[in-house]
């Protein structure tokens, strides 16, 4: 009888480690779904932005594309093209051009950028996501991307190829020749050595042709875009060109 009362115990206290042991595994399991889906809603958030009657404007060469009051639903389909669809039309991809809120001091970037901290660990250079915003509505430009946000200094951003936007104030040499460029400025230099210079105050894009030289200066840096390296604290550094290899912005 005594033997018969011992086996019982020992098959509820075998029970009892199975019950804890599926608990365990089933909290496990919870907190695994619970993760995965706050990953993939953050990778949503990163990949997918709308905005709604708000007034954006953007370049084509030296045409100005104005959306006003629109509905922009801007979508990062595979991780490497950005799609943008106007007032629910058919998608066109877009490229590295930024776009610009008409009525306020931001920046909209569609496409991963190589953006670069000249003066900060050594010319620090990071990815900064498609969809990022640069925010210049408060005194210190910010960079914001889902729910991450941080003050910009001496900074400039690099798509890889042939667009520079320059977060700061810079003068620019074409062939020698200087001119002023205003925060949020940009411009595009290509192997034909064709040269645009969008001017972020007036609202103006310039076309250069045959530009063999062409640098932006400031006090902290200088970049020289006819070959792709920028220089600080007296080094010379070459830009990164596939911008995928580096680290997020952080």
């Amino acid at each position: 009888m005594k033997k018969e009362l011992g086996e019982k115990k020992g098959s509820s206290w075998a029970l009892s480690k199975k019950t804890k042991t599926g608990l365990l595994v089933g909290t496990v399991l919870l907190i695994f779904v619970v993760v995965l889906l706050v990953c993939l809603q953050q990778n949503r958030e990163m990949n997918r932005l709308e905005t709604e009657n708000v007034a954006l404007y953007t370049w084509f060469n030296t045409e100005k594309i104005e959306y006003d009051n629109s509905q922009l639903v801007f979508n990062r389909t595979d991780g490497t093209a950005t799609e943008l669809k106007v007032n629910g039309g058919a998608a066109e991809v877009v490229g590295a051009m930024p776009f610009f809120y008409q009525n306020e001091r931001k920046v909209l970037f569609p496409q991963e950028m190589d953006i670069v901290e000249p003066r900060a660990n050594n010319g620090q250079q990071s990815r900064l996501p498609a969809l990022s915003i640069l925010d210049g509505t408060s005194l210190e430009p910010k960079i914001t991307f889902a729910d991450y946000a941080r003050a910009l200094g001496s900074t400039f951003m690099f798509d890889g190829s042939d667009l520079y936007f320059f977060v700061n104030a810079m003068t620019l040499y074409i062939n020698n020749e200087a001119m002023a460029l205003p925060e949020f400025s940009f411009v595009t230099y290509n192997f034909n050595r064709e040269l645009y210079v969008y001017n972020y105050d007036a609202q103006t894009a310039q076309y250069f042709e045959n530009v063999d030289a062409v640098r932006a200066e400031n006090a902290n840096y200088n970049v020289n875009i006819a070959t792709d390296t920028f220089e600080s604290n007296g080094k010379s550094r070459l830009l990164v060109k596939n911008v995928g290899v580096l680290d997020v912005l952080r």
